[in-house]
């Protein structure tokens, strides 16, 4: 299927702009701080209020969304895409906000450090410990600590995925509700798969693209920094997995899935057809986006109610 009109109109709007990979990581930054992910039309309002998560090296933002329904909550912890070097709370708002008014939970957007200045596995380390810290403060946030799942898009993630299988570890973490990966990356830029061939370029997130951010997060060979090579996938949590059709991350999301399933992990997902990388950033305008959002939003939903306490 060819990209949506929509989104090919809009690449070749921005096609004369330099791309993230011709660019040093102050002017990456800067030009990603412009763009924001827009609210899902279909998402109830929601509150939102900035907090600070004490972290060992100090404290990380983050920002907590609720939903205007009396609690304890259901948390989706949610970690923001950008190549592990770009993008944060800002950039991300409307996806987090859409989730907590479109499923009905609390969520929990956290600033992690990111890399060059903090390479892996700092992202990481943050990732588990911001879910360990909202535990520990389910009281105070209005949560319930039985009902988490994770969720990132794109290097968000890949930072969720291999934080839910760290936390699978930890004794002092309960088991995780479930786990909703959007356009993930989950291997290496030069694994072979054949989406990084078709959709190379032309196409928004480009081959070059994922090189630097990849040569940037500085992960190298770590089998951590790699969910779809991990030794041992059935620690995973329920899964839900959205990919794009145009999208050079689309194999190694729809592999990882085809893993999960093969290793008797719950696992459910959708390719969305017609559009790329990041499409989720057009849910008012593309149909698509709506539809996935409205996928993504029921999934964490359904979750979470079946592990709500009986009243």
């Amino acid at each position: 299927m060819a990209l949506d009109p929509f989104l090919l109109d809009y690449i070749r709007r921005k096609s004369s702009e330099p791309r993230v990979s011709d660019l040093d990581v102050a002017d990456a930054r800067a030009s990603k701080a412009a763009s924001r992910m827009q609210v899902w039309p279909g998402a109830a309002p929601c509150a939102a209020r900035d907090v600070e998560i004490a972290m060992s090296w100090g404290g990380c933002s983050a920002r907590l969304y609720s939903p205007q329904t009396p609690g304890p909550l259901p948390l989706v912890a949610f970690f923001h895409g950008g190549g592990f070097v770009v993008c944060d709370l800002d950039t991300h708002d409307g996806l987090a906000h859409g989730i907590c008014g479109g499923a009905g939970v609390a969520v929990l957007s956290v600033a992690y450090r990111l890399a060059p200045e903090h390479p892996y596995p700092a992202g990481l380390e943050d990732a588990v410990a911001s879910v360990l810290w909202a535990i520990s403060q389910a009281e105070l946030l209005g949560i319930d600590p039985g009902r988490i799942v994770l969720c990132g898009d794109s290097a968000g993630a890949s930072l969720a995925t291999a934080a839910a299988l760290r936390l699978a570890d930890a004794a002092d973490a309960p088991r995780l509700a479930g786990l909703a990966l959007c356009y993930p990356v989950l291997d290496r830029p030069d694994a072979g798969h054949s989406s990084y061939a078709e959709f190379a370029e032309g196409y928004g997130l480009t081959r070059r693209d994922m090189q630097w951010f990849w040569g940037h997060y500085g992960a190298g060979d770590a089998a951590e920094a790699v969910p779809l090579r991990a030794a041992d996938v059935r620690r995973c949590p329920p899964t839900f997995i959205i990919t794009a059709e145009c999208d050079v991350l689309r194999d190694e999301g729809e592999a990882f899935a085809a893993r999960l399933f093969r290793e008797g992990v719950n696992v459910s997902g959708r390719r969305a057809p017609g559009v790329n990388h990041n499409f989720l950033a057009f849910s008012e305008s593309l149909p698509a986006a709506g539809a996935a959002m409205a996928d993504l939003c029921a999934w964490i939903s359904t979750r979470t109610k079946l592990l709500a306490p009986l009243r």
